[in-house]
């Protein structure tokens, strides 16, 4: 069964798109630890890219394509994947998050039972999606980085496990995070505390979008009502194309990528010492 259209040019190898001169920007998503190989090559070409999370699977990695960003003439346009960021609740979280004070403290969630992969590790596959929502929310790395591995199970084609990371940022901002694959249920939850109000995004949920006083009594609920052309993706994609058709250079979301990176390799460094 045919998953594109006949009018749609497939090419066997995906060199074969870089002599392209109609192309105007690419998606990457494929495995993992080919994102680097194939990102390097369109960044070189100046071709606006979109990669898939993780941006890579090594700080240096991630770093070499930054450096080649900056350095580049071509005003690159580089964007990563990281979806949650571009749902309209947790951009309506942000957008509330500014007006309510010094954030005391971050809680998330974010796994499943599953799934299993040889080549990525559930750190991988798990905790980006917190950390870009963590650094998107606070603006600023963290100064400690904590992690330890509460339950794993090791199978044929990979393992299962539930990490729990602790991260400390600048003002004594503390950030508690569980990530994997080892959950009974697919689950997603992200709050943030303040001194007089909680905002909690729940995609999964009924209710997306909560706020809560002080003594815990909800304030607001906002249901998932979105419509298709209102999905996280799209408005991703539609980000995507504003930069490609008004030449917007966007680094940004490049920089992003690298610092989640650079986390989960400090994370990986101390579950793996």
């Amino acid at each position: 069964k045919n998953i594109v259209k006949p009018s749609c040019l497939v090419c066997q190898n995906w060199n074969e798109l870089l002599n392209l001169d109609f192309l105007d920007g690419v998606i990457i998503a494929t495995p993992p630890n080919t994102h680097f190989l194939i990102a390097k090559q369109f960044i070189k070409k100046g071709i606006p890219t979109l990669i898939e999370k993780p941006l890579t699977m090594s700080l240096k990695e991630a770093q070499d394509l930054l450096d080649l960003v900056n350095k580049d003439i071509n005003q690159s346009i580089v964007f990563v994947d990281h979806i949650y960021l571009y749902d309209d609740y947790f951009m309506q979280l942000k957008k509330r998050a500014k007006n309510a004070g010094k954030i005391h403290k971050i809680n998330s969630i974010g796994g499943s039972n599953g799934p299993v992969r040889k080549d990525v590790r559930a750190l991988w596959d798990w905790a980006p999606h917190d950390l870009a929502m963590c650094l998107d929310i606070v603006g600023k790395f963290p100064i400690s980085i904590n992690a330890e591995l509460i339950r794993e199970e090791k199978l044929n084609i990979g393992s299962k496990e539930l990490i729990k990371i602790e991260l400390i940022f600048p003002e004594k901002i503390h950030a508690n995070l569980l990530v994997g694959n080892y959950m009974k249920k697919k689950s997603r939850l992200f709050e943030v505390e303040f001194k007089n109000s909680r905002l909690v995004y729940e995609p999964l949920s009924d209710c997306t979008f909560k706020e809560y006083s002080k003594i815990n009594k909800e304030l607001y609920c906002q249901k998932n009502n979105l419509s298709n052309d209102q999905l996280p993706l799209d408005n991703l994609l539609r980000q995507f194309a504003d930069a490609i058709l008004n030449s917007k250079r966007n680094t940004a979301s490049l920089k992003l990528g690298t610092d989640v990176v650079k986390i989960i390799e400090n994370i990986e460094e101390k579950l793996d010492p």
